[in-house]
Formats: structure tokens, C-alpha cells, sequence
């Protein structure tokens, strides 16, 4: 089973708050915290890596703080102890969003972005000439759709743990007109799994997209009213 859950971080949040959350989160988590130069960056990160530990504490039945995580070689956050590889889980945050994903079965990633104005022709250097060709194509909508794009590559690479690793152009999607999405792999000895993609309207100024190797989305997304300490 996999479950969606996001939080809208617009509310201002006291001061003793941020001690709070502080105070569960490891000394690693802190540094990496510290290392954001924008204070916006740094609360982000730090409700994110937060809400993610109220969250699995849920599915493990411990106390948020108590929560070992570690990383794989590619950056990847996930559990220190072997015995809880069966949940895998991802965060993404974007503008006032923070998403976190969890499953009981299979790998998963996910991306939020906000969209804002940028010139596509970076998609040059990021996209595959497929995916270029499609953007270019696109007589309306072309921002919308370089989000898409750029939102399904992220998810992808973060449900195979790779991250910046992983060149963005060694893949490519494609979209017929009942809306489902196919990704092709050019290096298939990589990658030997099938992946399926969701796309979710959590908010109309956002690109959401949720990548896992399990076709079983969740319908809805669990969204938190209240940041509960």
C-alpha cells in the first residue's frame, strides 16, 4: 500500500516550535540544515526531514527521534537497521509544499515543483531529444509541460535511488492521448524493472509525479491541516 501525505507550511510557526522539531531531528540532519544558505531552504528541509520521521514513526511504532536513517552511495535517505527495508519512502518539497510518500511494497519516488517562469531551452541540456521534440511541439501550455517532464525524470530517479547520478537523458517519456505515461530506458541492464507514473493536481500553480514499480496508486492525497508536535 502506498500513501501520499502533504503539508502546506504557509502558517508561520512559533519559535519554540522550531526547538521542538529541532530537538528530534539527528546531528547529521542539523548539519545538512545549516549547509542551506536561504532561511526558506533551511525550514523546508527541516519540516520536511521532520514530518517524515512523525510520519514513519507511524509505520514503526517508535518514537520520531529514535528513527535511525542513513544514506545509500548515491545520497538516498533510508533506514539504518536492514529489518525495515520492506517501507520505503521518499520527500520532496517545493514553495510552500512538503510531500512524503511511503510503501510497504516496491521502491518509490516522488517530485514537486512549483512553476515558475524559465527559459525551456535548458530543457537542452537536461531532457532527451525525444522529450525536447515533444516540449517544442506543444502549441500552448509549453511551461506546464517542461514541469511534467522535469517532475517525471525527478521521481524517477529518486525511486531508483540514483539521484543526480543518473543522467537525465539516458531515458526518455511518452504520452498518448488517454493520458498514460511510458518511460524508455536506453540502458535496459540497468534498470531491469517496470515502472509505472502518476501524475497529481495537489495544487493548480504545481507539478506533482509519483514514479514506483507497483501499479497501485493511491487516489487521493492524505493533506495535513495541522502540524502536530
Amino acid at each position: 500500500m502506498v500513501k501520499i501525505f502533504a503539508y502546506n507550511f504557509k502558517k508561520v510557526l512559533h519559535k519554540n516550535d522550531f526547538k521542538f522539531i529541532m530537538g528530534v531531528l539527528s546531528e547529521s540532519e542539523k548539519r545538512r540544515i545549516d549547509s542551506f544558505k536561504r532561511k526558506d531552504d533551511q525550514v523546508r528541509n527541516m519540516l520536511g526531514r521532520y514530518l517524515l520521521r512523525k510520519i514513519l514513526s507511524k509505520y514503526l511504532d517508535i518514537f520520531p527521534e529514535k528513527i535511525e536513517l542513513t544514506s545509500n552511495d548515491y545520497g538516498k535517505p533510508i533506514f539504518s537497521n536492514d529489518k525495515f527495508n520492506n517501507i520505503n519512502f521518499n520527500v520532496s518539497y517545493s514553495g510552500d509544499w512538503i510531500v512524503v510518500v511511503v510503501s510497504e511494497h516496491g521502491k518509490i519516488g516522488v517530485d514537486i515543483e512549483k512553476i515558475r517562469p524559465v527559459n525551456i531551452t535548458i530543457s537542452e541540456n537536461c531532457f532527451a531529444k525525444e522529450e525536447i521534440l515533444y516540449l517544442y511541439n506543444q502549441k500552448v501550455r509549453k511551461l506546464k509541460t517542461f514541469y511534467k517532464i522535469w517532475t517525471l525524470k525527478e521521481s524517477f530517479v529518486k525511486a531508483i535511488g540514483e539521484g543526480l547520478f543518473c543522467s537525465l537523458k539516458s531515458f526518455y517519456f511518452e504520452f498518448d492521448r488517454s493520458g498514460r505515461i511510458k518511460i524508455r530506458i536506453k540502458n535496459k541492464v540497468k534498470d531491469n524493472d517496470t515502472w509505472y507514473f502518476k501524475m497529481y493536481n495537489i495544487d493548480k500553480s504545481y507539478k506533482m509525479a509519483l514514479c514506483q514499480n507497483k501499479n497501485s496508486f493511491p487516489k487521493k492525497i492524505n493533506i495535513i491541516n495541522n502540524f502536530v508536535i
